[in-house]
C-alpha cells in the first residue's frame, strides 16, 4: 500500500478471500478477489414447480495463481463454484498512472455453482 492508494477514491468493492483447488480433494491455495457481479440464478419451470437450473458469478483477482478451467473455487461464504472461463484484463488504469505499460494483469473468472458440494447422500 502506498500514497496513491490513499489518494484515489474508494471504488466501493469489497475484497474477499477464497480458496482455489484444481481438484476437489487437494490442498487449496488462498487468494483474494473482488466480486464483479453478485451471484445470479436461472430458473426452469416444470409443472408449477420451480427448480434451480444454474448459478453463476464473476470475480476478478490479481493473485498469481495458475487458475485452470474446470478447477474449483470456494468463496468466502462457503459456496463451491467451478471455473468455466478465465480472461486476462491487462488494462489496469491505476497502474498506468505511473507506468507506461501495466505490470500486472487482473484475471476475470466466470464461475458456475456446484450442486451438493460436500457430496451428501439423501
Amino acid at each position: 500500500m502506498d500514497v496513491l492508494d490513499f489518494l484515489r477514491p474508494r471504488s466501493g468493492n469489497d475484497v474477499y478471500t477464497g480458496v482455489y483447488r484444481r481438484f476437489k480433494d487437494e490442498q487449496g491455495k488462498v487468494f483474494e478477489y473482488e466480486a464483479i457481479d453478485n451471484p445470479t440464478r436461472t430458473f426452469g419451470q416444470i409443472t408449477t414447480n420451480l427448480i434451480t437450473d444454474a448459478r453463476s458469478m464473476r470475480i476478478k483477482t490479481t493473485m498469481n495463481i495458475d487458475f485452470e478451467v474446470e478447477g474449483f473455487v470456494t468463496t468466502q461464504d462457503g459456496s463451491l463454484w467451478q471455473i468455466s472461463q478465465i480472461m486476462n484484463d491487462c488494462h489496469n488504469s491505476q497502474a498506468l498512472r505511473i507506468f507506461k505499460s501495466s505490470p500486472v494483469c487482473e484475471k476475470v473468472i466466470t464461475l458456475v455453482g456446484v450442486d451438493n458440494p460436500r457430496g451428501l447422500k439423501v
